[in-house]
């Protein structure tokens, strides 16, 4: 993916710099990941939500192919809330105001109402829609990207349970306010420390309870780690009911009336 961005990078426009490479990371996961999923880019929407209400765009959705989308025009679709597994904003380079704008849209997609119950089969089930930035080129440290995780939390207003958890199995089941990982190819990933990934690390989480994010820097695998995590969160095994209603209620049901008796 990052030899291929070399060949978008060339391109005259910047629209056109920052097309191919949401194509690159969707083709990476439509190569890789389960059919069960879908891929598109639009908006994510709840049964709270209003014709025209402002809602942010996503570079990349995945979600349930099983669930409708309804498609806007082009190749924008609007997707149901339930039906999103991860929103994935796609940078062509990481800046603090880029991360920023994701967070900042993260926090928002996090407070959307999913109105369904899941029971659980087997495999990891995510407490939320996952939300990461995916970033071809950006600061030369992953911990200047961790500070200002810190930073705009601070600025968002972001609250984490406390103490955080001393095991894998405590800490899945809080659901990130915001963002769940910042991935920049050739650089390494900023993680937040909940999703059912690297158990082997409760010894640490027991000594450091409150400590929530994982910071690598290496020149390899954040693709890979990505991967794995979306594959997780799809191959899981579960029995789900939607209400349905609770959208029809809101949209459909005023005005609705009794005919007399025939």
């Amino acid at each position: 993916m990052l030899a291929l961005s070399g060949v978008a990078h060339n391109a005259g426009h910047t629209l056109n710099r920052g097309g191919p490479r949401e194509v690159f990371v969707a083709q990476f996961l439509k190569d890789n990941l389960a059919e069960t999923v879908g891929f598109g880019t639009g908006e994510i929407v709840s049964a709270d939500c209003q014709p025209r209400d402002s809602r942010n765009q996503i570079d990349l959705v995945i979600y349930d192919r099983r669930f409708p989308k309804i498609k806007l025009g082009g190749e924008v679709s609007a997707f149901l809330a339930e039906s999103v597994v991860a929103a994935i904003e796609v940078k062509s380079l990481l800046t603090r105001e880029a991360l920023q704008t994701a967070m900042s849209s993260a926090k928002t997609i996090k407070g959307l109402p999913r109105i369904k119950k899941e029971i659980p089969i087997g495999g990891w089930i995510p407490p939320a829609i996952l939300n990461y930035v995916v970033a071809f080129d950006g600061p030369a440290s992953m911990d200047t990207v961790y500070g200002w995780v810190g930073e705009i939390g601070d600025e968002l207003k972001l609250s984490y349970p406390t103490p955080f958890g001393s095991s894998m199995k405590e800490r899945e089941q809080h659901a990130s306010p915001a963002i769940d990982g910042i991935f920049v190819l050739g650089r390494g990933y900023v993680l937040l420390d909940n999703a059912n990934f690297m158990a082997s690390m409760d010894p640490n989480r027991a000594q450091h309870p409150n400590h929530r994010w994982i910071v690598n820097s290496q020149d390899r695998g954040a693709a890979l780690t990505l991967f794995f995590l979306l594959a997780g969160a799809i191959g899981n095994s579960k029995f789900t009911i939607v209400d349905i209603d609770h959208y029809l209620s809101r949209h459909l049901v005023e005005g609705v009336r009794f005919g007399p008796p025939r």
